[in-house]
């Protein structure tokens, strides 16, 4: 964002400012920082779509005269951000439901064992008991 502040007068300079920094991202994510491989990938290709978003942005600029064209670059974009947007979200709602799943197995485990502990027929003692002792044992 600090690109926008410093390069305000210069679009190309932005653009080129965060394309490089995509592509530095994406090398230091290649590397496997994270511990679970998968978030490694979902973390590239993220970096992979905004890429692409930025490299059609430069079709927004002064440079390209034709407004036809920018106009279905920028349709290009808003699908490009959707696709983004829609694989982030399914992929926060699957990773919840499946915490969720087991926190419910976890929980329900635990009410049941207590419900059985509780509810379970217990050995009735007798009202009395008799208990003999003999004086003649040792």
């Amino acid at each position: 964002m600090g690109s926008i502040v410093v390069f305000d007068r210069d679009p190309i300079f932005q653009l080129m400012l965060l394309l490089y920094t995509n592509i530095f991202m994406s090398i230091f994510i290649g590397k496997k920082p994270f511990r679970i491989l998968l978030s490694s990938r979902i973390e590239i290709m993220n970096e992979f779509l905004m890429s692409s978003i930025c490299y059609c942005s430069i079709v927004m600029t002064d440079y390209l005269k034709n407004v036809i064209e920018k106009y279905q670059g920028a349709w290009v974009m808003i699908a490009l951000m959707t696709l983004t947007l829609l694989i982030n979200i399914i992929m926060v709602v699957w990773f919840m439901f499946g915490n969720l799943k087991l926190v419910a197995l976890r929980y329900g485990n635990r009410c049941m064992s207590y419900l059985k502990s509780k509810f379970q027929k217990k050995e009735k003692l007798p009202f009395y008991t008799v208990t003999r002792i003999d004086a003649s044992e040792p």
